[in-house]
């Protein structure tokens, strides 16, 4: 990102401060580590801009962990940011099959080195397992890794449902996603995955794209409403250079104004209201937008419920 670019983000959070309580940034790329100089220096900015209006001011990464130093972790506290999320796509054997150096060597045994570094430094981690249909009986694996290395207290684990966005992974690799959800039901009742993970927390919105306090920006000032729009000449709403105009009115209007208690399917569903309709990216582009597992809903509620009792009879025993 030019530093005309960081210059024009700082002027629009100028213009629109006054009327904030809050600003939180997510640092996202490709790998967002890369363009250190850009986060360093427009968390500065922020930063000052957010004191010196008295608005709270957090942020987020998420990153491959290649790049995380323990001197990096200790800026990225500096800077402010409270949750990073590190992807690994398997364990060592298929993560250093997908992401490889320029040279052919992986780089699962320096993220898991860095992970271990890092834990002592942030305040909060959470890894994300990128998970298809050909790694998802090794995710155990990452899990007996964390232990290894006294990790698992310290991170908060996820499995990340791969999807071809923009045909940018092989469909034939990607689960449906009810069966995604069978293996999670699965992956729980084997004590590899936590109950709470799957417990329906209450929200406003779905998420930035049907928000409209959120915006993403692309490296070239590119305005979108939704990250997975990102590259997609006909996404684009806006530009940080001319925030006035609205590029796009319709894309815009198809994430902001859907009601999902008007959709007939959604008025029949158990989720809800709390499940907010489901990605607003999904349902256009007609893909099947719960990320629920109604169907076992139930069953995660009273395995909550287990673990919650279990806990207070562990603190009574204590």
């Amino acid at each position: 990102m030019s530093k005309e670019i960081q210059k024009d983000i700082i002027e629009f959070v100028k213009s629109k401060i006054k009327h904030l309580s809050s600003l939180s940034i997510t640092w996202y790329g490709g790998e967002p580590l890369c363009a250190w100089s850009v986060i360093e220096n427009l968390s500065r900015e922020l930063i000052r801009l957010c004191e010196e209006n008295d608005v709270a001011y957090d942020a987020n990464i998420i990153t491959n962990g290649y790049l995380l130093t323990k001197d990096i972790a200790k800026k990225l506290t500096e800077f402010k940011v409270k949750n990073v999320q590190i992807t690994i796509d398997g364990p060592k054997e298929i993560h250093d099959k997908r992401r490889f150096l320029a040279d052919g060597s992986g780089t699962y045994d320096k993220i898991m080195a860095n992970l271990k570094e890092c834990s002592r430094v942030l305040e909060q981690i959470g890894i994300r397992i990128n998970t298809d249909i050909e790694n998802i009986d090794r995710v155990k694996e990452i899990i007996q890794t964390l232990n290894e290395f006294e990790l698992q207290s310290k991170t908060h684990i996820t499995l990340g449902f791969v999807e071809s966005i923009n045909n940018s992974y092989k469909k034939e690799k990607c689960f449906e996603y009810s069966d995604f959800q069978r293996k999670q039901v699965e992956l729980v009742k084997e004590g590899v995955l936590k109950p709470a993970s799957f417990y329906p927390q209450p929200r406003f919105n779905y998420c930035g794209a049907d928000s409209g306090a959120a915006l993403v920006i692309d490296p070239e000032g590119k305005l979108y409403k939704c990250w997975c729009d990102i590259g997609v000449n006909e996404k684009i709403i806006g530009d940080i250079k001319n925030l006035e105009k609205i590029r796009n009115m319709e894309v815009f209007t198809d994430y902001m104004l859907y009601d999902p208690t008007e959709d007939e399917e959604c008025q029949q569903c158990i989720c809800l209201p709390f499940c907010k309709g489901g990605c607003p990216h999904k349902r256009l582009v007609g893909d099947e937008r719960c990320d629920m597992s109604k169907e076992n809903l139930k069953l995660f509620l009273k395995m909550c419920a287990y673990e919650i009792m279990n806990r207070k009879e562990d603190s009574n025993e204590g």
